[in-house]
């Protein structure tokens, strides 16, 4: 018999070479602080807070030619309507 622990019923499809690997130690007074791990690139560094952590990625998904631009606030349209 065929041990299945651990599969994934549906195994996410490989599209791109980004893997990561993220693994929180400390949360306090709305901050997060832990390790990421870039496994394809075999680089791994501790972030501060949940922005470091989004700006690490966004900076390993900027390097990859293949990527659409992603959008910027440059584009955003004034509101049309008012938030009540």
């Amino acid at each position: 018999m065929e041990n299945t622990d651990g599969l994934c019923e549906f195994p996410a499809r490989q599209t791109s070479c980004n893997t990561f690997l993220v693994k929180v130690l400390y949360t306090q007074h709305t901050s997060t602080q832990g390790i990421i791990q870039w496994i394809d690139q075999e680089k791994a560094l501790s972030f501060r807070s949940f922005m470091e952590l989004i700006h690490l990625l966004e900076e390993a998904l900027q390097q990859r030619e293949d990527m659409e631009r992603f959008r910027s606030w440059q584009e955003a349209n004034k509101p049309r309507i008012e938030w009540r």
